[in-house]
């Protein structure tokens, strides 16, 4: 008889890739000190999937860990006596003996019931489907006490009986048909930072809270996907890393440990590992690794959608496209984008290679949903004139004979699309995958009465609920709830909440989940949801009280209820009452704010009034997590009371930063320097991050959290640091040197930066602020400093910038507030020290030339003149120059290299206030 055994070891909970050696430890034991203890087998057939024998191990590690003086193990036939637990589908043999005709029917439906027959007792697990019995084994752990959130597990402790089959009496099934779990590729807090363990562990995640289907969005800059088709391959960018990549506001930084609270990093660059691939193996990588994902998202029987965009730039390659004959693809107006006519054999051909390769690469996927913005892109921005006549032809006789379409903007663009879409649906027939459901999705909701008669029938629309970040939910209003049904009247509608929001509401607590969650689908005709999000931690409460709401034993279940079951599991029962009401406060009153969609991770009011509340709430939710006496918590229950007190601490040092900072901002456009000097003197940007980073590794610390930090440090403490640049109260560092950027990038980022290694951080200026030439020395040639100089200036002249034409550098302030104003070098004397560089690098060197600075617009002393290297061996040495400044006013500093042999080379600049007015 095959068998596993998994010895319960009363353990804190955390689980991951310790599961198969918990399995073999638990089997040793039983074979050296436990034969004496009957076992519990869990019988599962020989033919069950690795979906159910991957809940089984997960009952038999709950069951033993509960119950550590029993043993359990995973068998293919039940016993003729003793107790036993018994896995399976309602049709299968055996279950049919124990429930009779009696079993569940309905698809992801779940049975848990007792069965005492001829002196032994028998548990059932049975599903209508794999999916509910995998359902089912997670219903009946939670009901014994353990708990399931999206980034961990909490598991009870031991209990204080022996193993009996009490409590195991329950029945479920879903009320909403597609329950969607949406991480969305760009941050580095989100999925794109992620290894697969991180991924495996969001699919299991969500597995166990009964969620059924993974979805992964990519731009079409993304390496996950490429496809070739006539004679060229589809450019693609980069995985954002700390290096490369550029989505949506990502900035680079030369070493992610030196930043404030780095000590969660273990190396230079923070990335997924296949994004730190090298340049010619990042397609491989990349997709290698999500065919791993995909692959074990299918095996724990979660269905895969892919959100394929099909009208960006990136998406449509033009090296591709203009392969095509003319007849099949068309120009836009302006000149600058083919696209390509699926109406048209070559054109299909074009979509049909992309369906190919995309299944060919992830045969997983079941749901290919076609992305789409809702204005201003390729497809969306087409006006009548943009399409071919055959076209405008159309275009014209369909709203004569249906007079509703005429006020709609985006006909010529939707109709091709809707076009589009059917073609990919006929591509699925023709690869032998029509079981593959096509999807469109796109931002808010209006965009479905644009693209509803235009779209093949039967095609459901993905509407994301983004005016939540505006206050305005479609799900809060009768009225929004309304356009969702008359919309889901002609088609199905998926709509998708955010646990929280990349453009505004992006930490801190998630947003509060819309009570009575059941009904507002049921008014709005749709009977299946999804949630979009980036980080996993904190947003457990969020998805818990959803996946729990759409579930018949526990529909529209109250959040207070859903809060009090998560305070015991995951501090302790004791904590049930003081932190079933923390957690109540923290997430419907709790602060969320910063985004990380620009370069700002701030763009929004912080006054005194929002401050105040802010910290006064803190402290109001600071005085119950006190109720709860740590010392009477576990291990991991403790840990998780630290990490929300920690949190607390960080949430008020950020909002009196914050706001102290954007008074500061204001004094400064009204010309009071004074003033928003007094204001940033007690502001520290990096150990409000510190604080970050300290509260973050309570419990362990996710990847989207150090994200989260590296955005703190790079589109927050340094804009906090210009501030303070502004009022003299720190120095000014310009870094020169290669920056890099990414063309294919959606909203790229601009801000680079280094960290040298005595704790300094330097913006980084390169060819693309400066128009001149970037150099890096080779790794093996030294720097000769000159004595009395800090040494981590030797790093940061091992690269720089060159010209050979007069060149104007300007030194201010690294960064300006989002609305202003530009931030100026304040009036009083200054000393600017540059860091020049003279050597001999490769076929070039750096010749003589002058340098001549202006402070307010006014030459400063003497011309400083500097001289080559003699000799010719490859060799470089720093040139330190220092200048003493006086502006009467705020102003810039600009400093101008004028080369008279040769090219004149810069490595950085660094502005010291002396003596500022005050």
């Amino acid at each position: 008889m095959d068998t596993c055994v998994v010895k319960g070891d009363g353990g804190d909970g955390r689980q991951g890739g310790v599961r198969l050696l918990l399995v073999i430890v638990g089997t040793a034991l039983a074979a050296l000190g436990h034969g004496a203890v009957p076992p519990v087998p869990i019988v599962v057939g020989p033919g069950a999937p690795a979906s159910v024998r991957s809940a089984a191990l997960d009952l038999a590690d709950g069951l033993g860990r509960l119950h550590p003086d029993s043993r359990f193990e995973l068998q293919r036939e039940r016993p003729s006596a003793g107790p036993a637990i018994v896995l399976g589908r309602s049709d299968d043999t055996e279950i049919t003996s124990l429930l009779g005709a009696t079993g569940p029917s309905a698809p992801e439906q779940f049975v848990v019931a007792v069965r005492r027959e001829e002196g032994r007792t028998t548990g059932i697990i049975a599903g209508a489907d794999p999916a509910g019995v995998v359902f089912g084994v997670y219903a009946l752990l939670e009901r014994l006490g353990h708990g399931f959130y999206l980034s961990y597990d909490a598991m009870a402790p031991a209990a204080d009986r022996p193993f009996t089959f009490e409590g195991w009496l329950l029945a479920d099934r879903p009320l909403a048909r597609e329950r969607i779990v949406f991480d969305w590729h760009n941050f580095l807090s989100g999925c794109s930072s992620w290894n697969f363990p991180e991924w495996a562990r969001w699919i299991d995640q969500a597995r166990k809270q009964r969620f059924n289907t993974v979805m992964v969005h990519a731009y079409g800059n993304n390496p996950m996907f490429t496809f070739e088709f006539g004679g060229q391959a589809k450019p693609v960018g980069f995985l954002t890393t700390t290096a490369k990549g550029r989505d949506w506001g990502t900035a680079h930084v030369n070493d992610v440990r030196r930043l404030a609270g780095g000590d969660l990093f273990s190396g230079p660059v923070f990335g997924a590992d296949a994004a730190l691939a090298p340049d010619a193996r990042r397609v491989a990588e990349t997709q290698g690794l999500m065919r791993k994902v995909f692959a074990h998202a299918a095996e724990q029987g979660m269905h895969v959608c892919f959100a394929l965009d099909v009208d960006t730039l990136s998406s449509n390659p033009q090296n591709i496209i203009t392969t095509l004959p003319e007849t099949a693809r068309f120009r836009l107006r302006d000149g600058t984008t083919w696209l390509a006519r699926p109406d048209r054999p070559e054109g299909y051909a074009y979509y049909k290679a992309q369906a190919a390769a995309l299944l060919a690469l992830y045969p997983q996927i079941d749901r290919l949903a076609l992305w789409v913005r809702t204005d201003r892109t390729t497809w969306t921005s087409l006006g009548e004139e943009d399409l071919p006549e055959d076209w405008r032809v159309e275009l014209r006789q369909r709203p004569g004979a249906d007079p509703s379409l005429k006020p709609l903007s985006q006909q010529a663009g939707r109709l091709g699309l809707g076009k589009v879409t059917s073609a990919f649906q006929q591509a699925l027939r023709e690869l032998g995958r029509p079981e593959v459901r096509v999807w469109m999705g796109s931002w808010k909701f209006a965009w479905m009465k644009e693209a509803d008669p235009w779209t093949p029938t039967g095609v459901p629309f993905l509407p994301l609920d983004w005016d939540i970040v505006l206050d305005k939910s479609q799900f809060a209003t009768p009225e929004g709830r309304g356009e969702v049904r008359t919309m889901a009247a002609r088609r199905p509608v998926i709509p998708i909440a955010w646990a929280h929001h990349d453009d505004g509401q992006y930490i801190g607590c998630s947003y509060q989940p819309p009570e009575r969650f059941h009904d507002l689908l049921v008014e709005c005709g749709a009977d299946s949801f999804g949630i979009i999000h980036w980080t996993t931690r904190p947003l457990d409460l969020y998805f818990k009280s959803l996946a729990e709401q759409v579930w018949q034993a526990t529909s529209n279940r109250e959040l207070r209820a859903t809060c009090g079951d998560m305070a015991a599991r995951t501090f302790g029962e004791t904590a049930r009452g003081a932190g079933g009401e923390f957690l109540f406060e923290w997430i419907t009153r709790g602060p969320i704010f910063g985004r990380d969609t620009s370069d700002y991770f701030i763009d929004r009011p912080f006054p005194e009034t929002r401050v105040q509340e802010a910290l006064a709430a803190g402290q109001h939710r600071l005085a119950l997590l006190d109720r709860i006496d740590g010392r009477r918590l576990g291990a991991a229950g403790r840990e998780r009371w630290e990490y929300f007190r920690a949190m607390e601490g960080f949430y008020a040092a950020f909002h009196r930063a914050e706001g102290a900072c954007q008074q500061a901002a204001e004094a400064l456009r009204r010309g009071d320097g004074v003033e928003a000097r007094r204001r940033l003197e007690e502001v520290d940007a990096a150990e409000v991050a510190r604080a970050y980073a300290r509260a973050v590794s309570c419990s362990g610390g996710t990847r989207g959290e150090q994200g989260v930090l590296v955005t703190l440090n790079l589109k927050w403490v340094s804009y906090v640091r210009a501030l303070r640049q502004a009022v003299g109260l720190e120095p000014v560092r310009v870094k020169f040197g290669p920056t890099l950027h990414e063309e294919l990038a959606q909203g790229a980022g601009r801000l680079s930066f280094f960290a040298d290694r005595g704790g300094a951080m330097w913006r980084v200026l390169g060819a693309r602020e400066t128009k001149a030439i970037e150099w890096t020395l080779p790794e093996a040639l030294p720097v000769k400093l000159p004595g009395g100089v800090p040494e981590s200036w030797e790093e940061v002249a091992r690269s720089g910038l060159a010209t050979d034409q007069p060149l104007t550098l300007r030194v201010q302030p690294i960064l300006n507030p989002k609305g202003g104003p530009e931030l100026k070098v304040p009036a009083g004397r200054h000393r600017l020290t540059l860091l020049l560089v003279r050597g001999r690098v490769g076929e070039w060197s750096m010749g003589s030339f002058e340098v001549m600075v202006r402070a307010g617009g006014e030459g400063v002393g003497p011309t400083a003149k500097v001289e080559p290297l003699p000799g010719r061996e490859p060799l470089a040495e720093l040139e330190v120059r220092t200048f003493d400044l006086e502006l009467p006013r705020p102003g810039v500093v600009e400093v101008r290299l004028q080369p008279l042999q040769g090219r004149a080379a810069v490595a950085g600049a660094l502005l010291e206030a002396v003596s500022v007015g005050r």
